[in-house]
């Protein structure tokens, strides 16, 4: 799976905390493209994915394949979207 540059992320909760990262991104042969974020997200992903998702049969989802928790979906915009959506701030912390 070829391996894209790096994209750096910050998100901050209501009560001020700061989480930065560099999100690893990868794109599968069939252009599925994969963003990964930290473990101390993934709560927050898992409530914030649905209502992000424009409709039921969107297909951007959240999973662990291997070490790391991932945001995948067919356009890499729309999965840097989602690491940078309004409801990881809010939710976080």
């Amino acid at each position: 799976m070829p391996t894209l540059p790096s994209i750096p992320f910050r998100v901050t909760s209501k009560a001020g905390e700061h989480l930065e990262w560099r999100s690893q991104v990868s794109v599968t042969q069939t252009g599925e493209f994969h963003c990964t974020f930290p473990d101390a997200l993934v709560d927050v992903a898992r409530a914030t994915l649905p209502a992000f998702k424009k409709s039921p049969f969107d297909p951007l989802t959240i999973d662990c394949p291997r070490t790391q928790w991932q945001v995948q979906g067919p356009n890499l915009e729309e999965c840097k979207r989602f690491l940078g959506y309004p409801g990881f701030v809010m939710d976080l912390g």
